[in-house]
């Protein structure tokens, strides 16, 4: 048998390439060194093709390989990142976006309160209320619900420069404070106001306390909810009580269906329970149907009831959460808790309010769904 020896390699009018003097390992591949001397790579290439989309590993010995993970087939948007979904494969998402944590324990409101008689246009304020006159028996009356949503939010004429908030106006009064439950009930029971309106006969324009629950339903089908509170209620419709729910619609559903935060463009409320007359703790609620893969607002309203000069009780709490919240599917959605404490409604005015912005605030600050 012949051969050749030789110590280089070289094409006619090229490089001299100096080769290997001893062979190397299997499947080591023979790489260049820039210079013009040829050696064996110290990476060892995998003995077999691997299948589409899985990339090259090594396993720190010098030994290549196919991970067991397959990349995306295309490329993803601007920002995403690479996700695996627990089972093996890899694709592209979102980036997190910092939205609060959920489960079925955690339950949470927003209330705000009001000690200057603004359920009323001849209240205590130098002209009329935040618009006109304002009954809390009710989510369904239009200018009730402005004013009421409004004032819950900490202003009842939020484009005004000069004009009363209408919230947040007395001594130990809350302006969009969120709370959570420690076990069945959230709220507060006849906690005691001190203010310079000494409205004792009748008490129809008693300070207000507003406090909104978001409840999502995570499943595929509407599930039917029960919604227990505690209330006191001054008297009359303009010092009344209620229970509501506000369910958002969009441009092709109409309220009551499935509407995610970024296709809400209204929405509809509808009273719970209502109350007219003197309680200092009376039980309030009903059962709502949430509809599937939707977040709906519920809105306790109590009214302070007069009890002696210048001291008001007001009761306001949800309670039997646990009921509530029995079926696993129905949350407490804390992207819209955080909505209702830090959101902003561009279009919001003395004479027009839209929770549905809300919505649209956390598909923009939390992810749609």
């Amino acid at each position: 048998m012949s051969k050749i020896i030789v110590d280089q390699i070289q094409k006619n009018g090229g490089t001299a390439l100096t080769v290997p003097s001893a062979d190397g390992t299997a499947n080591q591949p023979v790489v260049t060194n820039g210079s013009g001397v040829l050696a064996f790579s110290p990476l060892a290439m995998p003995a077999a093709d691997g299948s589409a989309n899985y990339p090259v590993k090594t396993d720190g010995s010098g030994q290549l390989g196919f991970a067991p993970y397959a990349l995306p087939a295309t490329d993803g948007t601007a920002a995403q990142q690479l996700a695996t979904n627990g089972s093996g494969a890899l694709g592209w998402a979102d980036a997190p976006s910092g939205a609060p944590t959920e489960n079925d324990i955690t339950f949470g409101s927003v209330v705000t309160s009001s000690a200057r008689e603004n359920v009323y246009s001849t209240g205590e304020w130098s002209s009329s209320g935040p618009w006109t006159t304002h009954y809390m028996n009710t989510m369904t009356h239009n200018q009730s619900a402005v004013q009421s949503w409004n004032s819950f939010l900490g202003d009842g004429r939020p484009e005004s420069s000069s004009a009363y908030f209408y919230s947040g106006d007395g001594d130990g009064q809350r302006q969009r404070e969120v709370q959570y439950a420690n076990n069945k009930r959230m709220g507060h029971s006849y906690r005691d106001f001190y203010y310079y309106d000494n409205a004792a006969t009748g008490n129809d324009y008693a300070g207000v306390t507003w406090r909104v629950m978001p409840i999502r339903n995570t499943s595929a089908s509407n599930i039917n909810v029960t919604v227990s509170a505690y209330l006191s209620c001054g008297n009359n419709n303009y010092g009344g009580s209620c229970t509501a729910v506000y369910k958002p619609s969009s441009s092709s559903v109409s309220a009551g269906g499935s509407v995610d935060y970024s296709s809400a463009t209204g929405g509809t409320w509808s009273d719970i329970s209502q109350r007219q007359s003197n309680s200092d703790n009376y039980s309030a609620g009903g059962t709502i149907t949430v509809p599937a893969n939707t977040t709906v607002l519920i809105m306790i309203i109590s009214t302070h009831r007069y009890h002696t000069t210048y001291r008001y009780k007001d009761t306001n709490s949800f309670c039997s959460l646990d009921s509530t919240f029995s079926n696993s599917s129905i949350i407490c959605d804390s992207r819209m808790l955080d909505a209702l404490v830090r959101g902003r409604s561009p279009s919001n005015a003395q004479t027009t309010a839209n929770p549905w912005q809300l919505y649209n605030w956390c598909a923009t600050n939390h992810g749609n769904r």
